[in-house]
């Protein structure tokens, strides 16, 4: 099957008039299957899968999942997925097998791949997309800055905080 791969993205915990939305909604990635017939009603499990990495790490920090990176193999399936929140950590979602892969954040989907902090211990949102490369000897290294300028309030020098490069191997 072919998906589209869809990020819950930024600022969705803003209220959206309905009490729909709190800081607390959870990072998501979801598979949307392009082949749905456009009558045919969206069904979890059958043409599209929602994964949630849980918990959220501290809810009363935003969340929200950047785009996401692939790592594809040798027939263009894709087999791994990283991506970035607004809390600082790194997701690998796991696309080896074959659907509904309930195992694709890996036997622990609480722990990210990957924590991004300061030296005060203050954790980086991720709001880029990782870039993947090979590493030299096989496996990969996934590239990201941290860091986040989406808000007018991120544009104060007053919330100016120390941001950092990584590549995870």
């Amino acid at each position: 099957k072919y998906f589209i791969v869809v990020p819950s993205g930024f600022n969705n915990y803003k209220d959206d008039g309905a009490g729909k939305f709190d800081i607390a909604a959870p990072d998501v990635l979801f598979l949307l299957s392009i082949d749905k017939p456009a009558r045919t009603p969206w069904k979890e499990g059958s043409n599209y899968y929602k994964f949630t990495p849980q918990p959220i790490k501290d809810a009363s920090l935003p969340s929200g999942l950047s785009a996401p990176a692939f790592v594809v193999g040798g027939d263009g399936a894709v087999r791994y997925v990283y991506a970035g929140d607004l809390q600082g950590n790194l997701w690998r979602f796991d696309f080896t097998g074959s659907a509904p892969w309930k195992n694709a954040l890996g036997a622990f989907p609480d722990q990210p791949l990957f924590t991004a902090k300061d030296d005060k211990d203050n954790r980086q949102p991720i709001t880029v997309q990782p870039k993947v490369v090979f590493a030299p000897g096989g496996g990969y290294v996934i590239l990201f800055g941290t860091g986040k300028f989406a808000e007018d309030a991120d544009a104060a020098p007053a919330n100016y905080k120390t941001q950092s490069l990584y590549g995870i191997y």
